[in-house]
């Protein structure tokens, strides 16, 4: 029968092993999850910037000022007089969608310094004010003048801000991309990890 200090040596060792195990998987799993938000937040901002920097005009992007059908002068279903037809919005979304698609991206706003959404995959959000959480991700992104990045379970939501040719602040882009395949990708990488490590522990505990 085992003796109670040889009992005691193997039962810390056994916890050790444990904790230890589980103190690198986790760390393990932050450092690939950290740098996939990296690189990925990296390539979505690449991507964003570039296709603005190809537009003539950038601004109008930001341009639109009152919400789909909240104006008088849209009461007929016009265009407000400043912001884009109906037509030119179906062909920028084409366009835009087109450019982003191909980079796992779901869904783009472009919001102007005072908050407002100038344009949106949902047209019933272009026109309204940014309020709440999303408010202050968008000040904190501006005051910073550089990526600010916010990732949930499935998303990985980007506030970029956005300068004219001459550097000057225009607004920013929140840019929200699949986060599923990279999250399953890391699930992966995690459990082959605890599966070596815990492996690896067991045949030193023995």
């Amino acid at each position: 029968m085992m003796s109670n200090p040889y009992r005691s040596f193997t039962t810390m060792l056994a916890a050790f092993v444990v904790i230890f195990g589980v103190f690198l998987s986790a760390v393990s799993y932050w450092f690939i999850s950290h740098e996939l938000i990296r690189e990925t937040s990296g390539l979505t901002r690449n991507a964003v910037v570039t296709y603005i920097e190809s537009l003539p005009d950038a601004k109008k992007l930001f341009e639109q000022s009152a919400p789909h059908g909240s104006s008088p002068d849209q009461a007929d279903g016009s265009a407000a007089e400043d912001g884009p037809s109906s037509t030119e919005e179906e062909r920028l979304l084409a366009d835009i969608r087109a450019a982003f698609d191909p980079y796992g991206i779901k869904d783009v706003r472009f919001v102007n310094l005072d908050g407002r959404v100038g344009f949106s995959y949902h047209p019933l959000k272009t026109g309204n004010t940014l309020t709440g959480r999303e408010r202050e991700r968008f000040d904190r992104a501006m005051h910073a003048g550089k990526m600010l990045a916010d990732k949930t379970s499935s998303d990985l939501n980007l506030w970029l801000p956005i300068s004219s040719d001459d550097g000057t602040l225009i607004g920013a882009a929140e840019v929200s991309k699949d986060w599923s395949a990279q999250s399953a990708k890391i699930l992966k990488i995690s459990l082959t990890i605890i599966v070596l490590l815990a492996a690896g522990m067991t045949l030193l505990f023995f």
